[in-house]
């Protein structure tokens, strides 16, 4: 016991002394462990210090992200609304440009529409080649049942850009003839003059017309943003145009369809006074651009139509024989370039199915006659929007007459005073849709009473156009100092140098003893689908008997014509039937008819196509009448009735370009 006593004591005696040594070494690890649990706070206070900016890191992400949300929202909403916008600025450009046009086309001198073409009687030959008909287009208009052709939206994207058709012009097949030639029907070998007359060109006059389109001029093109503006996006399709320099485009105008009868088309409007019709059409181009948005631009600008025809006939003609033909009767090409905005220039060649003259080689074979010629050139200067007067130099029909008419033959009042010349105009017509116009011209004409060779042809026309809602007038007066030189006096058809064949056979039948003025005085009536034409020519003095004789005094040729027309739809596509009745006195040396009756129904099948049928029934002058006139052989054979009566119905079918 006392063993283990001492065993204790001697363990505590070695145990007690070590007690200050483990002490003075466990203090320091204490304030280790202290600063060490200190900075532990501190590690975990900067923790949570950083986990709330964490957290508040996150709800600042989240509000980003809910404010990307909501900008992309209104962005959405945004660009609906400038969608819309966009959108809603094409249809106001389009309403605009649609409007502009409508009531630039509304002229103050209403150009007549239409074009009327003289059927032919088969087998006989003409002269030489002569102007023919001209013929209306029915007013109503039919637009395309395909959508409005927009060329940013049908072409940008292929990078094809093209101009669009679509005529009825509303303008109207008013009278619009083309620049055809017209060859009065030639009388057989006896002589007696067949008062037949066969035309292939446009008629005169300004008639009326109403122009609507089935598309305006521009739309946003493919690849723009929607903070461009739509006259960017229109100087941006014009310049994809017009990049190369001159373009080319086919009427009416660019970014424009023609009316579905194609009756806007230049080819369609009138002959008469083409310089006129040329510029009321750039006043239309005009409008148009500056509805769009579109700038004038820098280079020239050329219009390019056209027309092909074919025509077939049956003919029960004076002498009682049944004659019947199928006829390519015309083809034309029409070039109108706008230089600049004071300059316009216009060519027109045309075919000519005239037959040849009998003593000419080839002469039985028609084909032969398949001639390309000039019709009509001129330029004019002038610019309606800044000015209300042009002046105009070159070949043309001067305003002498109107000539309005839906029927596919000629009108006899044409015949008779429709003069083609190489002249100069000056023009007048009054700002706005409806008020006067007015013109002088001069030229060197064919005839003459010496043998001076001067400017000798002179003759001034005077109209007014009244337009007011359903109504609509154009009445006009036009005075010639020498009616020898219109085309009809100039040759009447007959192929026969023993009888009056017109005063162009030679310089010696040129000559006559006088000069006969004539006057026009003309009307075109309308009341919505309604129309009434009336027009007469007459000469106001008799011409020299051994010049022009009727019944063997001095003849004083003169014409008279009224047409009733009604316009309509049938099928969804415009028509119109006109009957028109003609009279003429003292015109037989000048080969045609005392009277004539006459009906046409014309037909849109398809669009930039007229469809004819057409009666006519002429009657002659009475036997035991006769004329007489300028040969080129002595003694002459005095010109008599073949017959008492004519009988024609044509077929005929126009593709205009």
């Amino acid at each position: 016991m006392k063993a283990k006593l001492a065993i204790v004591l001697a363990v505590l005696s070695v145990i007690l002394p070590l007690q200050p040594t483990f002490a003075a070494d466990s203090k320091p690890q204490a304030v280790e462990q202290v600063k060490l649990a200190q900075s532990m706070q501190k590690i975990s206070a900067q923790a949570q210090a950083l986990q709330k900016q964490m957290q508040g890191m996150q709800s600042q992400l989240q509000e980003l992200r809910n404010q990307e949300q909501t900008l992309q929202q209104e962005n959405a909403q945004l660009r609906a609304q400038n969608k819309q916008l966009v959108s809603a600025n094409v249809n106001l450009a389009q309403t605009q440009t649609t409007n502009a046009i409508a009531k630039a086309n509304q002229p103050a001198q209403k150009p007549a529409i239409g074009r009327n073409q003289t059927t032919k009687q088969p087998g006989v030959k003409a002269a030489t080649p002569k102007p023919r008909a001209q013929r209306q287009v029915p007013q109503t208009t039919i637009h395309s049942q395909q959508p409005p052709l927009q060329f940013a939206q049908a072409n940008a994207q292929s990078g094809n850009i093209s101009s669009a058709k679509a005529m009825p012009v509303s303008y109207s097949r008013h009278s619009t003839d083309t620049q055809r030639k017209s060859v009065h029907q030639p009388q057989k070998a006896t002589g007696a003059p067949a008062a037949v007359h066969r035309g292939h060109g446009q008629g005169g006059g300004n008639d009326s017309h109403t122009h609507t389109t089935d598309a305006t001029l521009v739309s946003t093109t493919a690849g723009t943003t929607p903070v461009e503006t739509q006259e960017q996006n229109s100087q941006k399709l014009l310049h994809s145009v017009s990049v190369a320099g001159t373009y080319v485009y086919t009427s009416p105008y660019f970014g424009v369809r023609s009316q579905f009868n194609g009756s806007n088309l230049i080819v369609n409007t009138s002959s008469v006074n083409k310089d006129l019709n040329l510029l009321q059409m750039r006043q239309q181009v005009q409008a148009a651009r500056k509805a769009a948005g579109i700038k004038q631009p820098t280079h020239p600008i050329i219009a390019l139509s056209g027309e092909v025809e074919g025509q077939a006939i049956y003919n029960r003609t004076y002498a009682g024989d049944n004659d019947s033909d199928i006829d390519f009767t015309d083809g034309e090409i029409d070039l109108a370039a706008l230089i600049n905005p004071w300059i316009t220039a216009f060519l027109t060649f045309s075919y000519d199915d005239t037959p040849l003259p009998a003593a000419t080689a080839g002469s039985g074979r028609r084909i032969n006659n398949s001639e390309v010629e000039l019709d009509q050139g001129f330029f004019s200067i002038g610019n309606l929007d800044k000015l209300p007067m042009y002046f105009s130099m070159g070949q043309l029909y001067v305003p002498f007459g109107q000539y309005s008419s839906y029927m596919v033959s000629d009108e006899l009042p044409k015949l008779l005073g429709r003069t083609k010349s190489r002249a100069v105009v000056l023009g007048y017509q009054q700002p706005g849709n409806a008020g006067v116009y007015s013109s002088l011209f001069a030229a060197r004409g064919d005839t003459r009473t010496s043998t001076n060779e001067v400017i000798n042809e002179w003759g001034a026309n005077l109209g007014y156009v009244y337009d007011y809602k359903k109504w609509n007038a154009n009445i006009s007066a036009s005075f010639l100092n020498n009616l020898a030189d219109s085309d009809g006096m100039q040759d009447n058809g007959v192929d026969s140098n023993m009888q009056f064949s017109g005063f162009d056979r030679s310089s010696s039948t040129e000559r006559i003893n006088h000069y006969v003025p004539a006057v026009d005085v003309q009307s075109t009536l309308g009341y919505g689908p309604y129309s009434l034409l009336t027009e007469y020519v007459g000469a106001t003095r008799h011409f020299d008997s051994r010049n022009l004789s009727f019944d063997n005094h001095g003849a004083q040729p003169q014409a008279f014509h009224i047409e009733g027309v009604y316009t309509f739809n049938i099928l969804g596509r415009p028509a119109s039937l006109a009957a028109g009745y003609d009279q003429s006195w003292q015109a037989l040396g000048l080969n045609l008819p005392r009277r004539r009756y006459i009906g046409t129904l014309n037909y849109s099948f398809w669009r930039d196509t007229i469809a004819s049928l057409e009666f006519r029934h002429d009657i002659n002058y009475n036997s035991g009448t006769s004329a007489n006139g300028n040969v080129r052989t002595s003694p002459s054979t005095p010109l008599s009735p073949a017959g008492h009566v004519n009988n024609v119905l044509t077929a005929q079918f126009d593709v205009y370009f």
